[in-house]
């Protein structure tokens, strides 16, 4: 059952069974339906019957009606490109009339209309198809416009192609194409279109008109089409061996170019492309092209003999250089046939066999590419050989000529006779060519390298300049001298030296003679060193002496620079029996024993002074001829590192001697009493503020008050107080208390008196100290003689007993001050009847 059965079963169900059976046609009904967008249709009438009463309209499952006579009705919300069957019922006063007519909706436009492929007479097109329901059914139209034709081309597409090649198109042209979706009932959606250029058709006749070591130049015949005028050409120029290609593009209307920026004897590919202002190219032309190779260089003569002349040249450094060969042409100014040869490639030297003697030649070289393209010639004159010279020898030399002479030929015409001197050397140096005037038979080569071995080659040069087989003499200039002669080293017995080689071309090959001699005593040696050495140990020499070096540049041929000259000193002796010779809290007094060296009464002496236990570092000099020295401004109680070195006049410097030694400690101060018994005194003192003050110990010395040793004893380190025992009651006594360093240096004494208590009547055995006190003085009122009020300084003790104490008054000098001391005790009385 088809869409048109449906819309009549619809419509049965709409229309009364009368209206159906009594229907009939309705020939003269001007109804139409056309196309609103691609989702919409509408239906239109115009000029119904006089006695029309009513239109019915049914579209699927939605009814229209109307009772006007002219009107129409729009269906929407349909699908695209969708053909829709419309049920019409037309009633009149007496009858109706059915009928159903098709309408169908506009398709979907095609989406990415993009050119897919070009050539100079068709533009091939692309495109995405609609999604819409009958898009298979679809057929596509494309009309084809440009800007210069009033007629569009159209074509349509087979039902559901989405490309088109549209054909017969002129080259070079611009065109509009349009593409729209059609419906099997020819409804169309919404045109899209894309612009695009056909390719222009080739140039013709492309031809290399000239080329350069640079440069080619083409020309080609432009195409005729329509719009020729407009077009630009690209040029891309590639090579074999460049894998980027260089492209250059012309003017409008421009039919030759000079590619320029190529190197010389080269192949090239040049292809040519038309171009439309729209940047469409045409299909290549080729045209391949050599351009000239490089000409040689410093083409001359390097040979000749009576029949011969040898010529050489410098090759191009082009690219392809290795496979150019090279013509030699032959001309002189009496024959009329020229003489051609040709070289093997790669080959930059020739010998031209079988000329006349005497005869001047030109001879022109031209480089030749693999695809026989030349380059300019080198031309060179040459005429073969007049009798050499005899007797050349060296007169002589220096670091940048030779001097040289011969003896003449006598050939008859030797009086005009000039000389060619070619200097030439074996280490790659460039030729030298000199010329004499006539009848000369000496000459002075300059401007050569020092130390160079030189082949000096001399011709005779007729005054058609023909030159004769050389003579040749080898020799070799003077080497440079040495420069920066310095002494890197030295001992007591030797020198080594050190020095900058020449920067002389062949100074890997140089050895170095050194003399030594002396101002001092008879001594003068020459010593050779080996190849490439710049340092030297001159041994065997004496202490403390002032040498004069001499160092010369030595050839592998014997040549000899200029002296470069230095004095140098050997290092003196050290001193021996360096020793302290006294010490003070800040001060060493050393002495040593001078060394044996010739020149010892002109040696002064560097005494070098650090320590390990503070940042402490002085240097001092002496006089001359001084073997003894106060080092002051040190501190108490360091240990210092003494050095001496013997110092010649020139400042050269012997071996340090090393000692060590310690200043005295300083003394102790604020020793006191701090307790005594009958056997025993215990006294303090205040250490002193040195660096080394932890790890000083002390020496406590006790002698009687007639001069006699007790004994002498030494405290652990630190300590600042100490028990003397073993004495005896009663007895004063004398304590002397000294700093003393790890290395036994000692401070002056410091003195305190003591005197042990009495050893009385009394138990001491429960005795103590009930009070203690330093620093005052005692005061009394009692008078005798009306004297007046008085203080007494001096030592107070105060004895406690069980029972009853006594007081002792005793009076003590240390120092300029008078010291009071009171002291308290509690004593037991043997005898109650003494107080």
């Amino acid at each position: 059952m088809g869409p048109s059965d449906n819309c009549w079963l619809l419509l049965l169900t709409l229309i009364p069974a009368w209206e159906v059976i009594g229907s009939e046609s309705c020939p003269n009904t001007n109804v139409s339906i056309t196309p609103v967008n691609t989702t919409a249709l509408q239906v239109a009438w115009t000029d119904l019957a006089k006695d029309f009463q009513r239109i019915n309209l049914t579209l699927e499952k939605e009814g229209r009606t109307s009772n006007d006579s002219n009107g129409n009705v729009t269906f929407s919300d349909l699908k695209q490109g969708m053909m829709y069957n419309v049920s019409i019922q037309v009633q009149y006063a007496n009858s109706s009339c059915n009928f159903t007519q098709p309408g169908t909706t506009n398709p979907s436009p095609v989406t990415n209309l993009s050119l897919v492929n070009r050539t100079t007479q068709s533009l091939t097109i692309d495109w995405t198809v609609p999604t819409d329901e009958r898009k298979l059914l679809y057929t596509y139209h494309i009309t084809v416009t440009n800007d210069t034709e009033s007629s569009p081309m159209v074509y349509s597409t087979e039902p559901g192609q989405h490309d088109f090649p549209v054909t017969g198109l002129n080259p070079g042209v611009p065109y509009n194409l349009t593409v729209e979706s059609v419906t099997p009932e020819n409804t169309t959606s919404t045109p899209a279109t894309v612009r695009g250029t056909t390719n222009p058709s080739p140039v013709t006749n492309l031809s290399l008109v000239n080329r350069t070591t640079q440069s080619l130049t083409i020309n080609w015949t432009v195409p005729t089409d329509e719009r020729e005028l407009l077009y630009t050409y690209h040029i891309t120029v590639t090579n074999d061996t460049e894998s980027s290609p260089m492209v250059c593009s012309t003017g409008q209307g421009q039919h030759g170019v000079e590619v320029t920026g190529l190197n010389p004897g080269v192949l090239y590919n040049l292809t040519v492309e038309s171009v439309t202002p729209e940047n469409t190219t045409s299909t290549p032309a080729t045209v391949r092209g050599t351009t000239n190779p490089s000409p040689v260089t410093n083409l001359s003569l390097v040979n000749r003999t009576t029949r011969s002349l040898t010529i050489n040249w410098t090759v191009p450094t082009d690219e392809r250089e290795s496979l150019y060969t090279y013509h030699i042409t032959v001309t002189n100014d009496t024959e009329s046939s020229p003489m051609v040869y040709s070289t093997e490639q790669g080959q930059h030297v020739f010998e031209v066999k079988n000329l006349n003697p005497g005869v001047p030649y030109n001879l022109a070289v031209e480089s030749v590419t693999p695809e026989n393209t030349t380059s300019t010639p080198a031309t060179v004159r040459g005429t073969t050989n007049p009798s050499p010279v005899t007797g050349l020898s060296l007169l002589n030399r220096t670091t940048e000529s030779l001097a040289i002479n011969w003896m003449v030929p006598t050939d008859l015409k030797v009086s005009l006779y000039k000389y060619s001197i070619t200097v030439t050397s074996d280490s790659g140096l460039p030729i030298m060519t000199y010329s004499t005037e006539p009848g000369e038979h000496a000459f002075v080569v300059k401007g050569l390298q020092p130390g160079v071995p030189y082949n000096v080659t001399v011709m005779s040069v007729t005054p058609q300049n023909t030159t004769s087989a050389p003579e040749v003499l080898t020799e070799t200039t003077n080497p440079s001298p040495i420069s920066g002669l310095s002494v890197l080293s030295r001992t007591t017995t030797s020198l080594v030296i050190n020095w900058t080689d020449p920067e002389d071309q062949r100074v890997q090959n140089y050895t170095y003679n050194i003399t030594v001699t002396s101002d001092t005593g008879p001594f003068a040696e020459t010593y050779p060193t080996a190849r490439d050495q710049n340092e030297f140990n001159v041994t065997g020499l004496k202490p403390g002496v002032r040498y004069n070096l001499t160092v010369q540049s030595v050839t592998p041929e014997n040549t000899t620079s200029a002296p470069e000259e230095m004095e140098a000193t050997t290092n003196p002796s050290l001193v021996t029996d360096l020793s302290v010779l006294s010490r003070t809290t800040t001060s060493l007094v050393i002495n040593w024993t001078d060394p044996e060296d010739q020149r010892v009464r002109e040696y002064t002496y560097n005494i070098t002074v650090t320590s390990d236990t503070g940042p402490f570092a002085e240097t001092y000099p002496t006089a001359r001829d001084q073997n003894e020295f106060n080092v002051t401004g040190l501190k108490p109680g360091v240990r210092y590192n003494l050095t001496v070195q013997s110092v010649t006049p020139e400042n050269t410097m012997s071996a340090p001697e090393n000692m060590e030694g310690t200043t005295n400690p300083s003394l102790v101060t604020n020793l006191f009493l701090l307790n005594r018994t009958t056997d025993s005194l215990v006294i303090n003192w205040t250490t002193p503020s040195d660096p080394r003050v932890d790890e000083y110990t002390y020496c406590v010395t006790v002698t009687t008050d007639a001069g006699a040793l007790i004994g002498s004893n030494f405290t652990l380190r630190g300590q600042d107080e100490f028990p003397v025992t073993g004495l005896n009651p009663g007895i004063k006594y004398h304590l002397k208390v000294q700093s003393v360093t790890p290395e036994d240096t000692r401070s002056y004494p410091n003195e305190i008196e003591g005197t042990t208590n009495c050893d009385r009547d009394y138990d001491y055995s429960f005795s103590q100290i009930a009070f203690e006190k330093e620093g005052v003085f005692l005061h009394t009122s009692t008078k005798r003689n009306n004297d007046q009020d008085t203080l007494i300084p001096g030592v107070i003790r105060i004895l406690e007993k069980v029972r009853s104490c006594n007081a002792t008054f005793q009076l003590r000098r240390a120092g300029n001050s008078n010291i009071a001391i009171i002291r308290i005790s509690q004593c037991v009385t043997k005898h109650s009847n003494r107080n």
